[in-house]
């Protein structure tokens, strides 16, 4: 019966009265016009009501009760029969880390109704996760279980489901249990190093003969028949991997971040795609993972799986509170759990700036603000730093020293960072060296820094917990949000057991932002007011927007259908055509090759192009992301006279390859015309080969980004360089501390974009090239390999390759050379870790670094 009565709570005008009530209360709480007071017997009231829901099959019923829960939270004047009353209906909510974080000393659960407390003890011992220290919660053990008995499977989750603690519980079942090789898939090279380092975390002494890689490359030292691996992976890596055929069988396969693998808006897409199938053409078992995504059989419909195996989970264990502040039109606006929206009368927060909002609401919490882009996102941190006093905290402070010391001896002593550390600032975006990022993800969990500026980036980005994420604008650089990714940048303000609810807090100061369109500019803030998330498609199943013309006009050159079409879309047409040939060429029966037949009924372009290839398939495998035309004209150039690749890595040897490659692969149309352009049409391609040429011979010498810095800014001071600042032209000078931040940004973006990406696929596909036309002894050095790792030092790699970041690995062979041992091959075969740790001086933080990785990697 009681089920029944959850179904009459919400059409109670009763309780309405008292919900509206609450969430009025959390309002004024948050914009100190707290004047709103709960009698005892409204605070009770509502618990019943949250009570009575929480017995509701439904989602939606039982979200609302813990939306309850958190407003009375709120609420101090009760706080004691706030507990008891609390914890029981999470218990039946089964909403373990919320009864931890109100009950963190368990005292309460004697309190408790008995059979309540009888079915908390039933599910603590029947819902034991493997790491046994933390329990699931219904709706994690229901997609365990699921996990556990398909071969293939889908599942979405609202991201406050503690999706990692799922992940690594899975893993960590299978790994126990088949004693087989597993595979994570990560969307960014910044993200395999935050894995990695939390599974070597959490799976130190309970796996035993496993080791966690992130290099395409099993070190001989770890070879074994006993040792298996997890690996961590881009989809670049993993493709790097399987065309390695001596590399140990991968069984299972995990994609975090799905939603990526089908994205319209992300060129690297087709790279996904191609990559799972490879995957499942040699039978691993695939398994997606996506954020808030009503539809996550699509995964599998794409990959031809069984579309049934696949579940959507839209309970949550958390709640949020969402406004608009409108500083333009001058209101703010609350988006109910129960109603539209409504009104909140405060006049005084227009006369305010954006900044002078988000300090006012601070209250003494963690707060994340969403910038865009990577210059908004700097100089919202130094326009916000000047209304803040620096951090007076002894402790605090001493922490934000040693990383500003770090950043001076990294970096550069005029580097931003360093001036809003000091006020209490991080701004984050992905090119930021990963020991730098480490160090203030510390900082921000120990709230020692409490304001984070960022960008799209932490989309992708580990969790981080903050109680207010202020959205100050509604684009992912110039493509509107689409929801699913709103949500998911919002939602990464929350961690399980930190808080009850937070806020999303949505500011438009700009009358052209937030806008449906730039001709109307009403507007638009539907995206939080409805927080409802559309069905993802795949273009490879629906063929809508001429998907397949164009992949077909790709193939012969001729004009896409759209005349406005972006860098994105051309890349991702121009990829799949590749991936296409590829499919034919191995008679693949894929979705891909399957609807392009279907939906053209002439593959005669596909077919008379095939016979003209003669490009090995093992080089379009690993290359499909070149343009197949110009790496067949390389290895059919009759008239080519094959060169090996230099072993000297000097800046004339730099610059020959450079140019060499710069006409080869057409550089001046395929890399020139886009936002992210090697080769930008306002600047001379001959002065940036030079540019290049500089920075690639540092970082090919192992030389430490300090030192490719002071180069650079050395370089483009004499060569009277030009930097665009605020949209307009500058000649560099090195005494100008914007110039010195600007140069050092781009500076790190060329090393990780261009030189690790962008120029490492092409140093690759043409030493593939030479070593099948050379063979690989006559083929020369492989300056891919040197570019991925920033070195040629085969010593340095071999440390990488176990886990070692790059300027860790150069002080260890810099400094105790004695202790580490490798063959007449460079390859290692001794590393005397303990005697090392014991040399290295412990307030350097080499030694904390070094010690991270033993306990993290050694047996």
């Amino acid at each position: 019966m009681i089920k029944e009565w959850a179904k009459q709570v919400i059409e109670d005008e009763y309780f309405l009265e008292l919900f509206k009530k609450a969430e009025e209360y959390s309002i004024s709480k948050l914009f100190w016009t707290n004047n709103i007071v709960f009698t005892e017997k409204e605070y009770n009231d509502l618990f019943r009501f949250s009570d009575i829901l929480s017995f509701s099959d439904k989602s939606e019923d039982k979200n609302l009760s813990l939306k309850i829960v958190s407003l009375l939270y709120e609420i101090e004047d009760f706080f004691s029969a706030f507990k008891i009353y609390s914890v029981s209906i999470l218990t039946r909510l089964w909403n373990f880390p919320s009864i931890k974080f109100i009950d963190n000393e368990w005292t309460i659960e004697k309190e408790i109704p008995f059979d309540i407390f009888i079915s908390k003890k039933f599910k603590e011992e029947n819902q034991v996760s493997p790491f046994w220290d933390k329990v699931f919660t219904d709706s994690q053990y229901k997609i365990y279980k699921e996990l556990l008995n398909h071969n293939n499977f889908s599942f979405s989750w609202p991201t406050s489901l503690w999706k990692s603690f799922l992940i690594e519980s899975y893993i960590f079942e299978i790994a126990k249990a088949k004693k087989e090789n597993i595979v994570l898939i990560v969307p960014t090279r910044a993200l395999i190093n935050q894995v990695s380092n939390k599974l070597k975390t959490e799976f130190k002494d309970r796996l035993e003969k496993y080791k966690i890689l992130t290099h395409p490359v099993v070190p001989d030292l770890l070879y074994s028949k006993e040792n298996n691996f997890i690996f961590i992976f881009t989809p670049e890596r993993f493709i790097t991997y399987l065309w390695n055929k001596n590399n140990p069988k991968i069984s299972y396969l995990f994609v975090d971040e799905a939603h990526k693998v089908i994205s319209e808006n992300d060129s690297r897409s087709p790279l996904y795609y191609h990559a799972l199938y490879q995957a499942q053409k040699k039978w691993i078992n695939l398994f997606f993972a996506s954020p808030n995504l009503p539809n996550p059989d699509i995964f599998l419909k794409v990959f031809w799986a069984s579309p049934e195996d696949n579940l959507t989970v839209t309970e949550t264990t958390v709640t949020q509170n969402r406004y608009f502040i409108d500083l333009v039109q001058r209101n703010i606006t609350y988006y109910s759990d129960l109603w539209n929206e409504y009104n909140i009368e405060n006049n005084s927060i227009f006369l305010k700036s954006t900044f002078e909002i988000i300090r006012e609401l601070w209250n003494n919490t963690k707060n994340i603000i969403y910038c865009n882009t990577v210059q908004n996102t700097i100089n919202y941190s130094l326009k916000f730093s000047k209304l803040l006093n620096d951090v007076s905290d002894e402790e605090k402070l001493i922490q934000i020293n040693k990383l500003i010391d770090l950043i001076k001896k990294e970096l550069h002593e005029y580097y931003y960072l360093i001036p809003c550390l000091k006020k209490w600032i991080w701004f984050h975006f992905w090119a930021i060296p990963q020991r730098i990022r480490n160090m203030i993800e510390q900082l921000f969990q120990d709230k020692a820094i409490s304001y984070i500026f960022t960008t799209s980036t932490l989309l992708e980005w580990i969790n981080l917990p903050a109680k207010n994420i202020f959205i100050l604008n509604n684009k992912i650089w110039l493509n509107k949000f689409k929801s699913i990714d709103f949500w998911n940048l919002a939602w990464r303000a929350w961690r399980l057991t930190k808080e009850l609810s937070w806020n999303i807090i949505c500011i438009r100061e700009d009358i052209n932002e937030w806008v449906k369109d730039y001709t109307s500019k009403a507007v638009d803030h539907d995206i939080i007011k409805n927080k409802k998330i559309e069905k993802l498609e795949s273009q490879v199943i629906k063929w809508w927007n001429n998907f397949y013309k164009n992949i077909n006009n790709s193939i012969s050159w001729e004009n896409f259908t759209k005349k406005d079409f972006s860098s994105t879309e051309k890349e991702i047409w121009d990829h799949y055509w590749n991936i296409l040939l590829y499919h034919h060429k191995k008679w693949f029966d894929s979705n891909l090759i399957t609807n392009y037949t279907k939906k053209l009924k002439d593959n005669s372009k596909l077919e008379k192009i095939a016979k003209e290839v003669s490009v090995p398939d093992d080089l379009l495998l690993i290359s499909s992301n070149i343009k197949v035309k110009y790496q067949n004209n390389i290895y059919k150039n009759n008239e080519q006279t094959y060169e090996a690749f230099p072993n000297e890595i000097s800046y004339d040897n730099c610059k020959m390859l450079l140019k060499k490659l710069y006409k080869d692969y057409n550089f001046k149309e395929e890399e020139s015309c886009w936002k992210k352009a090697m080769f930008p049409d306002y600047i001379s391609h001959d002065k940036k080969i030079e540019y290049y040429a500089t920075i690639m011979e540092k970082w090919l010498n192992s030389a430490s980004l300090k030192k490719i810095i002071s180069s650079t800014i050395k370089y483009k001071q004499e060569k009277d360089w030009l930097i665009y600042i605020n949209q307009i032209f500058e000649t560099f000078d090195k005494n100008n501390p914007i110039h010195i931040n600007q140069i050092i940004n781009d500076l790190m973006n060329d090393i990780d974009y261009v030189l690790r990406y962008k120029l490492e696929k092409y140093f690759n596909n043409y030493y593939l090239i030479l070593v099948e036309k050379l063979w690989e002894n006559n083929a020369g050095s492989n300056w891919a390999e040197f570019l991925e790792y920033g070195t040629n030092n085969k010593k340095m790699i071999e440390l990488q390759n176990l886990g070692i970041e790059r300027h860790l690995a150069k002080y260890l062979l810099d400094n105790f050379q004695d202790y580490i041992k490798y063959d007449d091959f460079e390859k290692l075969t001794s590393f005397e870790y303990e005697k090392i740790l014991e040399k290295i001086n412990i307030k350097d933080i080499e030694h904390e670094e070094f010690q991270n990785f033993i306990n993290s990697f050694i047996d």
